[in-house]
């Protein structure tokens, strides 16, 4: 009996000098606008340079780990495919590829070998959860208020320009950029990359203050007009209504 207790005080010891593998589940991102978000280490989204996000599944083997895509940018091969000009692979040549990468022994670094050209080292980050202010927004801009998502008007378009916006409009409406307008006079704007800032109603227009890209404030910009017709925000380029609108969703 005392041999025996000897015995498993040994294993358990040996057992928990190991210790808990690092968990991969979490949001990491670097300083070049890279970033990866693992799901239960089962599901990733890897954005590269903060405008093409490409989903998957992960594959683990202790601290190596294979990204295995999906869709980039919210399609999938077939529809790639079709999108893409003759000759040309949507996305790169190397979007659809796995990537291999390996966790730090400590948990604190991420290492992926981008397709052996190249290694992002991504560190873990906490991602802030964005609160609604008081609600300040006047009476006309109350009726505003609400989520947009972009619609091109190939009418619009310059001649050169409409094969190349149908490819666009084409596609689904996880590509699509995505305006959000708040009852605090905040705004989102997703296109490819978050964009935050201010919004109002000057007649006609709403006007787009920008202060945020990516998570980190910028310097003052010019702000970005909308025409107001019909519940409709069209994109103003130089006072001129451009092809690209955003509807309600």
């Amino acid at each position: 009996m005392r041999l025996f207790a000897i015995a498993l005080v040994i294993l358990c010891v040996g057992c928990g000098s190991k210790g808990a593998a690092p968990k991969l589940s979490g949001s990491w991102k670097d300083d070049r606008l890279n970033s990866l978000v693992i799901t239960n280490e089962d599901h990733y989204l890897l954005t590269l340079g903060g405008v093409i996000p490409i989903e998957g599944k992960v594959t683990i083997e202790g601290r190596n780990f294979t990204l295995t895509p999906e869709t980039v940018m919210g399609l999938t091969r077939d529809e790639q495919t079709k999108l893409a000009k003759p000759g040309k692979v949507f996305g790169g040549n190397n979007s659809n590829k796995p990537v291999t990468g390996t966790l730090s022994e400590d948990g604190k670094t991420l290492t992926l070998d981008y397709y052996g050209k190249s290694k992002l080292t991504l560190k873990p980050y906490t991602v802030a959860q964005k609160k609604t202010g008081p609600d300040s927004v006047t009476e006309a801009e109350r009726k505003l208020v609400g989520e947009y998502i972009e619609k091109i008007d190939l009418t619009k378009a310059k001649p050169t320009e409409r094969e190349q916006l149908k490819r666009v409009s084409e596609m689904p409406m996880a590509t699509k950029s995505k305006l959000k307008l708040l009852v605090d006079n905040s705004f989102e704007l997703t296109i490819g990359f978050l964009i935050e800032g201010r919004w109002t109603v000057q007649e006609d227009k709403v006007i787009l203050q920008i202060s945020r890209e990516r998570g980190e404030a910028v310097g003052k910009r010019q702000p970005w007009a909308f025409l107001i017709k019909d519940g409709v925000l069209w994109s103003l380029d130089a006072g001129k209504v451009s092809p690209y609108s955003y509807v309600r969703r």
